[in-house]
């Protein structure tokens, strides 16, 4: 990903245009500052190009440089709501691709799991043969 092609203080305070209007999108749609999982919802936004939302949201990104995500346990805080942003923290946009790349494809892991695994009882290939189905079989 490129860098800001803006000073550093300028793209600061883009950075925090970036966060109200996330935070905007989260209480037009959830009536809540930040919805459960937000940063990602809107990523895959920014990534299907569709909207003017999606367009406005990854033009702010490369502008400042990075993206909001909600604090977590593991940032040494325990994560709340705080309706001034201090839940919230900037990461570079570079890391945040590969966190989201990374996280997206545990995600999606899990989905298959819970499909594949977690319906004891109901034709469980797992259950049924004690294995494993290979990857895009499905029970036959």
């Amino acid at each position: 990903m490129e860098s800001p092609v803006l000073p550093p203080q300028d793209a600061s305070a883009v950075a925090l245009v970036l966060r109200h209007y996330m935070s905007f999108l989260s209480e037009e749609e959830w009536a809540t500052g930040w919805e459960t999982d937000w940063e990602y919802t809107l990523w895959c936004r920014v990534q299907s190009g569709l909207g003017r939302e999606a367009d406005v949201l990854g033009r702010l990104a490369r502008l400042c440089g990075g993206w909001w995500v909600k604090r977590t346990e593991e940032d040494g805080e325990a994560p709340g709501d705080d309706p001034y942003g201090r839940d919230l923290k900037f990461v570079p946009l570079d890391e945040w691709i590969t966190y989201f790349d990374q996280s997206t494809n545990l995600r999606i892991m899990q989905i298959k799991a819970a499909l594949f695994w977690n319906h004891p009882g109901d034709g469980n290939p797992a259950e049924d043969s004690g294995t494993v189905p290979d990857e895009g079989k499905g029970s036959e």
